[in-house]
C-alpha cells in the first residue's frame, strides 16, 4: 500500500474513532447534565484542544510517523472536535436573546481552551523529555 494510502486509510480511521468518541461524549454528558447547556460541545471542543497541543509538540519534535500525524489531527481530532457546531450554537443564543450565556460559552470555549493548548503542548513535551522507561532522558 503506498504511503498515500495509508494517510487516507489513517484519515478514515481516525475519524471514525473520532466520530464515535465525540457522540459518546455528548451523549453521556447530555444524559448526565441535562440539555439545557451544550457541554458535549464544550467538552469534546475543550478536550480536542488539550490534545492537539500534546499532538503538536510531538509533530514539532519530529516524533511519529507523519502519517498517524495526519490521522490523528484531521482525522480523530478534526471528527471529534466540532467548531462549526459551536458557532451554531452561540448564533442560536443570540438569536434567542440569550446574550449572557452566549458570551460566558464563547468566552469559556477560548479562554479555557487557549489554557489547555498550553497545558497539552507541556504535556507533549514533558513526555518527550523522558525515556520511555520514565526516567528523565
Amino acid at each position: 500500500m503506498s504511503t498515500s494510502a495509508f494517510v487516507w486509510l489513517g484519515v478514515a480511521v481516525g475519524g471514525t474513532i473520532g466520530a464515535l468518541a465525540r457522540f459518546a461524549v455528548s451523549t453521556g454528558l447530555t444524559g448526565w447534565l441535562g440539555s439545557g447547556f451544550p457541554w458535549g460541545t464544550l467538552a469534546v471542543n475543550l478536550l480536542g484542544t488539550f490534545f492537539l497541543g500534546v499532538v503538536g509538540a510531538w509533530n514539532q519534535a519530529g516524533r511519529g510517523p507523519s502519517v498517524l500525524s495526519t490521522a490523528v489531527n484531521t482525522g480523530l481530532l478534526g471528527a471529534f472536535t466540532t467548531f462549526s457546531t459551536l458557532q451554531w450554537e452561540l448564533l442560536t443564543y443570540f438569536r434567542q436573546g440569550q446574550w449572557k450565556k452566549a458570551l460566558l460559552y464563547e468566552g469559556v470555549s477560548v479562554g479555557l481552551g487557549l489554557v489547555l493548548i498550553w497545558l497539552g503542548y507541556a504535556a507533549g513535551q514533558f513526555v518527550l523529555a523522558r525515556s520511555w522507561t520514565g526516567r528523565p532522558s
